[in-house]
């Protein structure tokens, strides 16, 4: 696993970030696009510019962009293409999104999402829900609301578990984990709620820099 973990702000995008690229052809001047890569990929973020407020929020969503060779566009001018949400970059390189492949499908057929998981530190998890191929609807670090150990549930990461035998549920803010296990003949249920954490919550013991949030 990487070091340190991004999560791309749904806030206000300052475009002198050092994770800014300048638009390319200045084809679509209202998007402006913040990546970084992690691992394999390279996480795009597009910000759409907001003329009652006057500032850029985050509106579509992150992207993983598979680029296993690492290649650094950092200030490259760069285009969002609408159809299959593909990147152009100066160069020509041109990077569409794809799932990593420790992602889970959840929920039903007619509202289903895919979900990704990381320990970071301690109970914390790093926890992606895509929607649609390699799109991240929302990526959060979160921990269990009330001290509940989650590592029998979901390890280390997705890629060395899955969540078969368990029920989820969002809303509100809240991920909920529901684990139904036989005691002394009954069925009974666990559930383990996970709540949203910022930067400010994190706790003094928490390693400096192993999160950090863009922009």
């Amino acid at each position: 696993m990487n070091d340190v973990y991004t999560i791309f702000d749904t806030g206000i995008l300052y475009t002198d970030s050092q994770y800014f690229h300048p638009q390319l052809d200045q084809a679509s001047p209202e998007f402006f696009i913040v990546t970084n890569q992690e691992e394999d990929y390279l996480k795009a973020a597009v910000y759409t510019y907001h003329k009652e407020k006057e500032r850029y929020i985050h509106t579509h969503g992150t992207y993983y962009l598979y680029n296993p060779q690492k290649i650094d566009f950092s200030g490259m001018s760069v285009r969002f293409i609408h159809s299959g949400a593909c990147f152009l970059f100066a160069d020509g390189t041109k990077l569409c999104p794809r799932l990593p492949p420790d992602v889970h499908k959840i929920g039903s057929p007619e509202l289903w999402y895919e979900v990704r998981w990381r320990r970071v530190y301690g109970n914390y998890y790093l926890i992606t829900l895509f929607r649609g191929e390699g799109r991240a609807v929302e990526e959060v670090l979160m921990t269990e609301r009330d001290g509940k150990d989650l590592t029998p549930v979901l390890g280390e990461s997705s890629k060395a578990q899955d969540l078969r035998g368990y029920g989820g549920s969002m809303g509100g803010g809240e991920k909920r984990i529901t684990k139904r296990e036989r005691v002394n003949g009954e069925e009974q249920y666990i559930v383990y709620t996970l709540i949203p954490v910022r930067e400010k919550d994190l706790p003094p013991d928490f390693p400096r820099g192993l999160v950090r949030w863009i922009p």
